[in-house]
């Protein structure tokens, strides 16, 4: 169970990844709920190997970046309009 659990979450990610860098924001919503129940299960399996771990969370990680830059990105032409 772990080890399909660990290979869903891998492909959400990668997913979720691809998602961010297209910009396509509108569709993450569809994977939260995906992306909860698995963390959850991961969650629950305490033998789980701490490579696993490791590399789950550094996708995790990578994704946040991704998600925050492009926040950033869409933000800044509302905060900066033109000088006069």
């Amino acid at each position: 169970m772990s080890h399909l659990t660990i290979e869903k979450l891998h492909d959400l990610l990668d997913k979720e990844r691809e998602i961010l860098k297209a910009g396509a924001f509108d569709e993450l919503e569809h994977l939260l709920n995906s992306k909860e129940a698995l963390l959850k299960d991961l969650a629950q399996n305490p033998q789980l190997a701490k490579s696993d771990l490791g590399s789950i969370r550094s996708k995790i990680s990578d994704n946040k970046s991704l998600l925050e830059a492009s926040l950033k990105g869409v933000s800044l032409p509302l905060c900066s309009g033109p000088t006069l």
